[in-house]
């Protein structure tokens, strides 16, 4: 069963490495997988919103943050970009 429980920042995070936090965070009618610097979840780079707030959209987030690597300009499956 799935437990949500979000970071102080409303976040959970997903994958974190020495150069960047991959995070999913819940939204009023969707979920948006987020990116920042390790250790700075002020300074975002990269938002992309999935459309729907129900178990397969929460699953298929989550497999992408799990699947976004370093060099992959977006993670798969996407459905707004908000910084571009």
């Amino acid at each position: 069963m799935w437990h949500w429980e979000p970071d102080r920042f409303g976040e959970m995070v997903v994958r974190e490495d020495p150069e960047r936090t991959v995070a999913v965070s819940i939204m009023a009618f969707n979920f948006r997988l987020i990116t920042h610097p390790t250790g700075n979840p002020y300074d975002r780079t990269g938002g992309w919103c999935y459309f729907g707030i129900g178990d397969d959209t929460l699953a298929k987030v989550v497999h992408s943050a799990l699947n976004f690597a370093p060099e992959d300009e977006h993670p798969q499956g996407y459905g707004k970009y908000l910084f571009g």
